[in-house]
């Protein structure tokens, strides 16, 4: 049986599958540009392509496979101090892999709180803006200076960006909770118009039957008073149904 809220639970697991899938394309893509614009060696390209690799099963051991080891802070720090090597490794080898580095922003926010979730972000949007400024060169004062102000211009963005997510799947979970308790009040209304149906077939008979022994007179009132008690009572809970609906 499809349930209200089946359209939201759909898109939550088509993302959490594309979730599960980005690090491997992240990994894979800039190799095929790493090797026509810097044409490196079978030697260089393959040490780069370990690289790769080691840094897909490092994700796929402490995210994919172990979802749970997001509830333990000192397991998520291990994760990240090896999410920066990898990252720092990659972006030497190859400024083509900022696609890569742009999932520690993704990482950070997701598995981090506090002070900690910026730190991370401003180790990362390091690496992220020297692969913008061409990869990494001999450091000087203009290249590290380019490096910092890429940096915070990358964290000002991408905390942007990703606070405006988080901000919109909160919103997808409360709407969840609301649809839910719509049905639930839905499902309610349906047994009371059910429950008085039947009262009123029972108030019906016992009406014709109060009829009949007084010969054909009117239904005495007291019989017909709970009726229209009733109907009251079952207008009032659909007309505050109806408010609740449109409220939301």
């Amino acid at each position: 049986m499809r349930t209200p809220d089946s359209s939201l639970e759909s898109m939550e697991q088509r993302y959490d599958s594309l979730l599960r899938l980005l690090p491997f394309l992240l990994l894979t893509v800039p190799l095929l540009p790493y090797f026509l614009s810097q044409r490196p060696t079978a030697g260089a390209f393959g040490i780069t392509a370990g690289v790769a690799v080691a840094a897909g099963a490092w994700i796929t051991w402490m995210v994919i496979l172990h979802p749970g080891w997001a509830e333990r802070p000192w397991l998520m720090g291990v994760f990240f101090v090896g999410l920066v090597a990898f990252i720092a490794v990659l972006t030497v080898r190859s400024p083509w892999f900022a696609f890569f580095t742009w999932l520690g922003f993704l990482y950070a926010f997701r598995f981090l709180t506090g002070a900690w979730r910026w730190a991370v972000c401003a180790v990362v949007a390091i690496f992220f803006g020297m692969s913008q400024s061409g990869g990494f060169h001999r450091p000087t004062v203009s290249t590290v200076a380019i490096w910092v102000l890429l940096a915070c211009v990358d964290v000002v963005l991408t905390g942007v960006f990703v606070m405006l997510g988080m901000k919109t799947e909160e919103q997808n979970r409360a709407r969840k909770g609301m649809i839910a308790e719509l049905a639930q009040a839905n499902q309610r209304l349906e047994e009371m118009m059910a429950e008085n149906t039947g009262l009123q077939a029972q108030l019906l008979t016992q009406a014709r039957e109060a009829g009949a022994g007084a010969g054909d007179a009117e239904p005495p009132r007291r019989v017909r008073r709970p009726r229209v008690r009733s109907m009251n009572r079952l207008r009032a809970r659909r007309e505050r149904f109806i408010t609740t609906t449109a409220w939301c």
